[in-house]
C-alpha cells in the first residue's frame, strides 16, 4: 500500500480490526488509541496471513508552553500535529489541543518517537514543522503578526459618481477569505498578516497574493485588482460597468414549466491550464448534485457565476456576470445548455430529456466486475457553452453498467481500476435516447518488465508513473503559451478527431518493475515513466532535482479479428537516465 493511501478502520470491542489490501508486499500499519503511545509497523501482506497483534504501551507525553516575544503565555493557542513527509513518508498520526490560560498544552498517546506540529494564534505568525520530542517540556515563541490595510474606491464607470451599496471580497486560490460591504464609494480591509517569511523546507517561499472582487446590483463584478498579502496600506479604485442580468421561463420537454429547476449562468477567462468545465460530478445523478455546478474561473482566480432556481411557474432571475459564456439549467427531468446571447428575446428555454449509457466491461475474456468506470465528456470541452461532465459508476457481477442521467453529447467511459488499466469506449449520447456500448474484450495481453539504468544516485530510482499512449501525428498542434492559438486548436474539429483516437493506459508495476495489460489493439504507442522525486523540495530544504521523463516506443502487431489470447512479451525494456550536467 502507497504511504499516500491511509486506508482508516477502527477496532471493535474485542480490539479486533481488518483491512482489505490490493495485492501481496510490505505495507505500514499505524495504529493509535486514546492513553497509548502510537505505533507503526511494517508487514509483509502474504495470502491467508496470520492475524498481526499490536501490544500498546502506555502514551508518551509531549507538553509545552506557547509564550509572545515577551514571555507572556498564549492562552487558546491551537497545537496540531502536521502532515509533512517524513523520511519519504507522510506522518500519519493525528492529535490537536488547546493551550490553558498559561499556556501550556498536553497530549498523553504521542509514539516513542519526535513528530512534526504546528502552533497558531490569533494575532500571531504560526509556527510550522516544528519537531516536538516525547518526554521533554518545550517552549513555543510565537511573534505578534501585523496587518494589511485595503482602503479602497469605488465609482460608476460612465458618471464617476460613487457607488452607495457594494460588497467587497478578498480571495485566495478561489477560497474567500474575508467579506464586506461598501458605503458611499468607500471601503476599508483589515487582515493579519505574517511578520516572518513563511519557508517551506528551509526555502522561502513569496507571500501570496489576494484578489478583490466587488459586486454590486446592477453592475457587472470587478475582479481586476490584486495585492500581495505584506504589512502596510494598499489604495484602489475600481470603477464598475453597468449590466443587465438574465431571466426567462425554464419548460420541461413536453412545454410545460420546470418548477425548482437549477439555472447557471458562468462567465469569466478560462484557464489556458486545461478545461475547467462548469460541471463536475461525482455520482451517476447530476440532478442530485446541483450544487455541485462551477464556473470557469475569472482572470484573478474566481468564479463568476450566477445560480437561481425557477419559481411555481418556471420563472429565474439571475445577476449580470462579465463575459458570460455558458447558461445551464438542470431539472430531474431533463438540461438545457446555451450560449447567452443566443437566448430567444422570450427568456423560454426548453428542456432536453436526459439520455442514458448502459453497456458492459470485459477485461480480457472476464467481465469487469465492480471496477469502478469514469464518464467525462470526449474532448477538451472548449467549445460555447462550456461544458464537461464527469460521472463515476461500478458494473455488477457480470460486468454490466448503467448511466442514468447524461446530457446529451459526445463522452468517453474509461476503467479507473487503481494502479492499472484503462479499457475504453466511446458514446454519443441524443435526448430521450439510450446508447449501448461494450468495452474491452479486444486487442491482446501485453506483458514486460521496466528497468532504468544510469540512475543517479541522488536521484530516487523509484519509479513515480507509468503509462502507455497510442502514438499519434503531431497535427501542428500550437504551444499552449500561445493561449490564442491553443485555444483555437482545441476549439476545432482536428482537436476532437485527436480525442477520438487516442488511447491511454496506466500500468501497474510489480516490485521488480514487470507489468501486465489487458486488450491492447493493435498500433505503435509510446511508453512514458516518470522517474525520480516527486516533491519540488528535498527533506534537508534544499531545491531537489526534478523528476525525468523517459519514452520508449512499443508496436503492437495486427491481430485477426482485432482479437488475440496470446500474450505479447515486451521482455525487459531498459531506459537510460540522461547523464549528470
Amino acid at each position: 500500500m502507497s504511504d499516500w493511501m491511509l486506508q482508516p478502520a477502527k477496532t471493535d470491542s474485542e480490539g479486533q480490526f481488518a483491512l482489505r489490501v490490493a495485492k501481496p508486499g510490505e505495507v505500514m500499519l499505524y495504529v493509535q488509541a486514546k492513553g497509548f503511545a502510537a505505533e507503526e509497523r511494517a508487514v509483509n501482506v502474504v495470502p491467508r496471513l496470520p492475524p498481526v497483534e499490536f501490544r500498546l504501551k502506555k502514551g508518551k507525553i509531549v507538553s509545552g508552553r506557547v509564550i509572545d516575544e515577551g514571555g507572556n503565555p498564549i492562552p487558546n493557542a491551537a497545537v496540531r500535529t502536521g502532515t509533512p513527509l517524513v523520511g519519504g513518508r507522510i506522518q500519519p498520526f493525528s492529535w490537536s489541543g488547546k493551550t490553558d490560560d498559561g499556556g501550556r498544552f498536553l497530549w498523553d498517546s504521542a509514539p516513542a518517537k519526535p513528530l512534526s506540529y504546528g502552533v497558531s494564534a490569533a494575532g500571531f505568525d504560526p509556527s510550522t514543522s516544528l519537531v516536538l520530542a516525547p518526554d521533554k517540556e518545550h517552549e513555543i515563541r510565537l511573534t505578534r503578526g501585523s496587518e494589511l490595510i485595503i482602503t479602497g474606491k469605488v465609482t460608476d464607470a460612465k458618471t464617476k459618481m460613487p457607488i452607495d451599496d457594494f460588497k467587497v471580497s478578498l480571495s485566495m486560490m478561489q477560497n474567500a477569505m474575508r467579506q464586506i460591504n461598501g458605503k458611499g464609494g468607500e471601503f476599508t480591509l483589515t487582515l493579519p498578516v505574517r511578520t516572518t517569511p513563511a519557508s517551506i523546507g528551509g526555502r522561502e517561499v513569496q507571500p501570496p497574493t489576494y484578489g478583490i472582487l466587488v459586486e454590486a446590483e446592477g453592475y457587472l463584478p470587478d475582479l481586476s485588482r490584486s495585492v500581495e498579502a505584506k504589512a502596510g496600506s494598499h489604495h484602489v479604485e475600481i470603477s464598475l460597468v453597468r449590466g443587465e442580468g438574465l431571466s426567462g421561463v425554464v419548460l420541461l420537454p413536453n412545454g410545460s414549466p420546470a418548477p425548482d429547476a437549477g439555472v447557471f449562468l458562468c462567465g469569466g477567462d478560462t484557464t489556458t491550464a486545461g478545461p475547467t468545465g462548469p460541471i463536475s460530478m461525482g455520482t451517476p445523478s447530476m440532478y442530485d448534485n446541483v450544487k455541485s455546478v462551477r464556473c470557469t474561473s475569472g482572470s484573478g482566480g474566481s468564479p463568476f457565476s450566477a445560480a437561481a432556481v425557477t419559481d411555481a411557474s418556471g420563472r429565474f432571475s439571475l445577476k449580470a456576470v462579465p463575459k458570460a459564456h455558458s447558461l445551464y439549467a438542470v431539472h430531474e427531468r431533463g438540461f438545457a445548455a446555451i450560449v447567452p446571447e443566443n437566448l430567444p428575446d422570450s427568456g423560454r428555454i426548453t428542456l432536453q430529456s436526459w439520455g442514458r449509457i448502459t453497456g458492459t466491461l470485459t477485461i480480457g475474456r472476464n467481465p469487469g466486475a465492480n471496477q469502478p468506470l469514469a464518464l467525462s465528456t470526449l474532448g477538451m470541452a472548449q467549445r460555447p457553452p462550456e461544458l464537461r461532465v464527469i460521472l463515476h459508476t461500478e458494473p455488477d457481477s457480470e460486468g454490466r453498467f448503467d448511466f442514468a442521467s447524461v446530457p446529451p453529447g459526445e463522452y468517453r467511459i474509461r476503467s479507473t481500476a487503481a494502479g492499472g488499466g484503462g479499457q475504453s469506449g466511446d458514446a454519443i449520447v441524443r435526448s430521450g435516447d439510450i446508447a449501448s456500448i461494450k468495452i474491452g474484450g479486444t486487442g491482446r495481453p501485453l506483458t514486460g518488465r521496466i528497468v532504468v539504468a544510469g540512475s543517479d544516485p541522488s536521484v530516487s530510482s523509484k519509479i513515480g508513473s507509468a503509462s502507455l499512449a497510442l502514438k499519434l501525428p503531431d497535427d501542428n498542434i500550437p504551444s499552449p503559451s500561445d493561449a490564442a492559438a491553443y485555444r483555437q486548436w482545441m476549439e476545432s474539429e482536428a482537436a476532437l478527431a485527436r480525442s477520438r483516437a487516442q488511447r491511454s493506459y496506466g500500468l501497474r508495476l510489480e516490485a521488480d518493475g514487470t507489468f501486465r495489460l489487458e486488450d491492447i489493439p493493435a498500433g505503435t504507442y509510446t511508453l512514458t515513466v516518470i522517474v525520480g522525486p516527486t516533491m519540488r523540495m528535498s527533506t534537508a530544504g534544499t531545491p531537489a532535482q526534478r523528476p525525468e521523463r523517459l519514452t520508449h516506443d512499443i508496436v503492437v502487431p495486427e491481430m485477426p479479428g482485432g482479437r488475440s489470447d496470446e500474450t505479447l512479451d515486451l521482455g525487459t525494456i531498459t531506459l537510460q537516465m540522461p547523464a549528470k550536467k
